[in-house]
């Protein structure tokens, strides 16, 4: 009789133990889960899809804004520290995107500096740098994935390159009387 209470006793507590273990593994579980979605903050940005090429999201691609020779502003989630214009424009600046879009901003070699801001709450978008452009649909496929960035998250700015609003708004002009 003591052996088979003693066993008894035994197979309770492996029981008990087990449920503890599963309790514990499971709340682990959990608190990994809500770290691995704290280190990974996401913003929305539009990248660039050219027309006839393939790249996340290509089956939407009648939804998505049509720029400069017919290519496509296609929304993305990138990493970014925070949902703030300027923690997206400085992350956008460095950004490589997956194969099949593209970052004019990161390509063109101009990054992102800061911001003013100007009359009326107006945000002043300040970016830096010589960019080179290939061809006709290279410019207008820049200012405006630049421009509908900005626009996700205000409605009145202005964008100066070098210092200057008509650098920004000039480039591409190949008439020479843009000022």
């Amino acid at each position: 009789m003591r052996k088979g209470i003693s066993s008894l006793l035994w197979l309770l507590l492996v029981i008990t133990l087990s449920v503890i273990v599963l309790w514990k593994l499971e709340k682990f579980e959990e608190r990994r889960e809500q770290q691995g979605e704290y280190e990974k903050p996401t913003a929305n940005v539009l990248l660039v899809g050219y027309e006839g090429e393939h790249f996340p999201g290509s089956a939407n691609s009648g939804s998505y804004l049509t720029i400069g020779c017919n290519d496509l502003l296609v929304p993305y989630a990138m990493p970014s520290l925070s949902n703030r214009v300027q923690s997206v424009l400085t992350a956008l600046s460095t950004f490589d995107p997956p194969e099949g879009l593209h970052n004019p901003l990161l390509e063109k070699g101009v990054s992102f500096k800061g911001f003013e801001e100007g009359d009326r709450g107006k945000l002043i978008v300040l970016l830096e740098g010589q960019p080179t452009f290939g061809g006709v649909c290279d410019t207008p496929r820049f200012k405006k994935m630049i421009e509908e960035n900005v626009k996700l998250y205000t409605a009145k700015f202005e964008i100066r390159l070098n210092g200057s609003e008509s650098a920004y708004r000039c480039l591409g002009d190949m008439s020479g009387r843009c000022k």
